[in-house]
């Protein structure tokens, strides 16, 4: 699991984000002290992670970076919760918990969220690091609105799908590294090299992700013919997987999906070896790790660092 091997060396820092994090949330309700025992017991928090390995590696994690580490969590699960309503594609990792809301409870929690975030953002008292949380949830939204253009009118270039993955995903990634390192007055040198680590480790934890769902998928269509006409929002994998059929096929698959049908696109998830698309996958994802690392040369030495620089990282992205 992508940082991991960092979670003991902040392992009391996660736990006053959760406190942060109760603390905005303070409510009677059952249904959102539910919600938020889920957020906050995640074992995957990787955004807030960052926020304290980018902290730690800079000095000492402080309440300021706490409150960051707890909004940057909240505005994340905000924005899946609304996904979820949004996309309406075959789910193949849903938690039973969000699984059984429904799509009303879903917005209404998002939205609470959504506020609970920017109220730990406004304690900070900080407009630089608010102004750029904001500007990224703003960014993040418009990408999952391109993430959804692209499933439904057939966008299937490599290049064009990275866009998406940046918007969507590594920008939040990218303003928490930023936002960790301003608000350890470090130099803007530094604040940039760890902006660029959060998005190149963004991009490598979304590219993750899709492997395990891409397999997930696979088995599921393979085993469920109901599934074969559910929605299918589009991945690298299958992007990659498209790449080796023929023209006819290729367009056989975009026509299918511009009418908003994914049988065609199912059936050639079914029929292909899907480690050929998930070693591509996982080929790129290496190399945003390597990126990461690379970056990290402009810091001292640290536990903290040597942790991230753990060439399992990068080999655990094929497992």
């Amino acid at each position: 699991m992508l940082l991991e091997s960092t979670h003991p060396l902040i392992q009391d820092d996660l736990t006053r984000v959760n406190d942060t994090i109760r603390a905005h949330l303070n409510t009677d309700l059952a249904l959102i002290r539910t919600v938020t025992d889920y957020i906050i017991q995640r074992k995957q928090r990787i955004r807030p992670v960052l926020v304290l390995v980018v902290a730690r590696m800079l000095g000492e994690p402080n309440s300021r970076h706490h409150a960051l580490a707890g909004a940057v969590e909240l505005i994340h699960g905000a924005l899946a919760l609304h996904a979820e309503v949004g996309g309406k594609a075959l789910a193949v990792d849903e938690t039973p918990e969000m699984a059984l809301l429904g799509d009303e409870v879903k917005i209404l929690l998002g939205d609470l969220l959504y506020t609970g975030a920017f109220k730990q953002l406004v304690s900070l008292q900080d407009l630089p690091v608010t102004r750029i949380i904001a500007k990224a949830t703003n960014v993040i939204s418009q990408g999952e609105v391109m993430h959804l253009v692209a499933s439904r009118e057939s966008m299937l270039e490599e290049a064009r799908y990275l866009e998406i993955i940046q918007a969507k995903t590594a920008c939040l990634f990218e303003a928490a590294a930023r936002g960790a390192a301003m608000l350890s007055a470090t130099s803007p040198q530094i604040a940039q090299a760890m902006a660029e680590l959060g998005l190149n480790l963004g991009i490598a934890y979304q590219l993750q992700s899709e492997i395990r769902a891409h397999r997930a998928l696979a088995r599921l269509l393979a085993s469920d013919t109901e599934a074969m006409t559910a929605r299918i929002r589009i991945s690298l994998p299958i992007i990659h997987t498209l790449a080796n059929c023929a023209p006819a096929d290729i367009q056989r698959v975009r026509e299918s999906l511009a009418r908003g049908e994914t049988r065609d696109l199912a059936e050639i998830i079914v029929s292909s070896d899907p480690m050929h698309a998930i070693a591509a996958t996982a080929r790129q994802a290496n190399e945003a790790l390597e990126r990461a690392q690379a970056g990290l040369a402009i810091l001292d030495d640290s536990e903290i660092k040597r942790a991230l620089m753990d060439p399992r990282l990068r080999d655990s992205t094929d497992h």
